[in-house]
């Protein structure tokens, strides 16, 4: 979790984390490495099973297995359904991507997950145009030199995501 990294980095107990932020916090360096969309993840034999794209809009009254409330992504969701005036219909709330999407393959709703979910065998995903991104971030503590190997991890990770 963010919070759990971030401690990490502050306690001096990690060199580097990655983690989802909308912009690096002052006491950090870093680097944006990838933004993923979200997507909404259903059984293949779900009516929205066969689309290529959606918009939120196009999610009204669908049963939604969301995290439970006070959880950083199911408040994301919340702010941009209702931005958009769309009502956020949840039938389920379930703990951690594997656990909402292995719901959705049974059936039991339609999930929204962020782009870096490995989809089930079973499941479309299809991407929400319109709904939020997910930024993921590489941090390390301003005023702490890395050392070399963890210097190294860092060029690894960002040469990585540049390709």
């Amino acid at each position: 979790s963010r919070p759990r990294a971030l401690n990490l980095l502050d306690l001096g107990a990690a060199d580097i984390v990655v983690t989802v932020l909308k912009e690096i916090p002052a006491p950090y360096r870093g680097r944006l490495l990838c933004r993923l969309p979200t997507r909404l993840i259903v059984s293949k034999l779900h009516p929205l099973g066969r689309r290529r794209k959606l918009s939120t809009s196009e999610l009204e009254g669908v049963p939604l297995i969301l995290p439970p409330r006070d959880r950083p992504f199911r408040d994301a969701l919340e702010a941009c359904f209702s931005l958009r005036k769309v009502t956020l219909t949840v039938c389920l709330e379930a703990e951690g991507w594997d656990l909402m999407m292995h719901f959705a393959n049974l059936g039991l709703g339609a999930t929204l997950v962020n782009g870096c979910c490995r989809v089930p065998e079973g499941c479309a995903s299809i991407p929400v145009d319109d709904l939020l991104n997910s930024e993921y971030y590489l941090l390390y503590p301003r005023d702490v030199e890395l050392s070399p190997p963890a210097q190294e991890l860092v060029r690894e990770i960002c040469r990585d995501s540049d390709g």
